[in-house]
């Protein structure tokens, strides 16, 4: 799953490449992440891959910043022999000191700093501004990335690019992702896209939990409550973090009937125009019709699945059998539940697949 959002998928292979570009040319990068990362060893993986890939000589170093030192002193204690910072002395700016030891690998480094708060994205920020300005002229310094997650407010970026995953990756993304690992779904090929959808709409934002969903295949579609519990449960993301399911639980009836409206209400149109075209000379003999609410019917196609099953409940449709009544009574309550934002069962949507 993770090499086929990384790779196959078309934005974040896109996302890596501007990532990979923009350290390639030597610039710094502020990184907005949201709170799961996909996969997120093998996103590290495939940018440290993309800049080998371009003839890359730098190393990348991957670091958790300890915020309770000021960036200067963080990258002295990280980079710098104990017997060379011995050498350092109060009232030198540790941007000046790092830049006067040209032997440091630091200066040859991708230092790419996870987890910052937006305070610390503020002090890093000044501190690479200041070391910038302390570099030797034949020395091309460290590069950095900063890596932020969540919502990032307003900030002065300088000579550092954002690079937002979320201005990047869309829900569409999400959705052609879950498209794409449906399709090896053993479920009836006519219910996938409904999967995929119901799946896409329920995880938000959360590409881990959407393929744990689609392994599930017909128990999410039948219960994604239960399912997503007993992921939440048993399963953990692949950074071991713990799956949160409170958004989605919170809104859970409103996203399914989100799903069903993009995927049921056409295939109950289909329905009702096929019942139309089929019992069109009865229709027409009823028409021009008025309702109660002054809506006036003048040709079949108008004519609304209440308004049919009334029509044939007053004999003047002819039914073929006691069957295709049964049918259109149950379309026409399933439309009635969808337009009072109520969802359907799963059961009813192979119900109506079937049709």
């Amino acid at each position: 799953m993770d090499h086929i959002w990384w790779t196959q998928m078309v934005k974040p292979g896109a996302f890596v490449r501007n990532l990979v570009d923009t350290l390639f040319d030597e610039q710094d990068v502020i990184l907005q992440l949201p709170g799961a990362v996909p996969w997120y060893d093998t996103f590290l993986s495939e940018i440290e891959n993309g800049l080998i890939g371009l003839g890359c000589q730098r190393e990348v170093t991957f670091a958790e910043y300890d915020a309770a030192l000021d960036p200067g002193e963080w990258l002295l204690n990280t980079f710098v022999k104990k017997e060379v910072r011995r050498t350092y002395r109060i009232g030198v700016s540790h941007a000046s000191f790092l830049a006067s030891l040209p032997e440091l690998t630091l200066h040859n480094s991708v230092v790419w700093l996870q987890n910052i708060t937006e305070k610390g994205m503020t002090g890093w920020l000044s501190f690479i501004r200041d070391y910038r300005k302390q570099l030797p002229k034949n020395l091309q310094g460290a590069l950095f990335v900063l890596e932020y997650r969540g919502h990032l407010g307003h900030i002065a970026t300088g000579k550092a690019k954002l690079i937002s995953f979320r201005s990047e990756i869309s829900s569409y993304d999400r959705y052609a992702f879950c498209t794409l690992i449906a399709s090896g779904s053993r479920l009836n090929a006519d219910v996938l896209p409904y999967l995929a959808e119901l799946v896409s709409s329920v995880c938000v934002d959360d590409i881990e939990l959407c393929a744990a969903c689609i392994e599930r295949e017909e128990q999410f579609a039948r219960d994604p409550e239960a399912c997503l519990r007993e992921i939440a449960e048993n399963e953990r993301h692949s950074d071991g973090s713990e799956y949160s399911i409170e958004e989605p639980l919170a809104a859970l009836d409103q996203l399914v009937w989100k799903s069903q409206i993009r995927f049921v209400f056409p295939l109950l149109e289909q329905y009702r125009m096929r019942f139309v075209q089929k019992h069109w000379k009865d229709i027409s003999n009823m028409l021009p019709y008025t309702n109660q609410f002054n809506e006036t019917f003048s040709v079949p196609e108008e004519v609304e699945l209440g308004l049919l099953y009334a029509f044939t409940s007053q004999g003047a449709v002819q039914m073929s059998d006691n069957e295709e009544f049964s049918v259109l009574r149950k379309v026409k309550d399933m439309r009635n539940d969808l337009a009072h934002l109520r969802p359907v069962s799963y059961e009813d949507i192979l119900f109506l697949l079937a049709r």
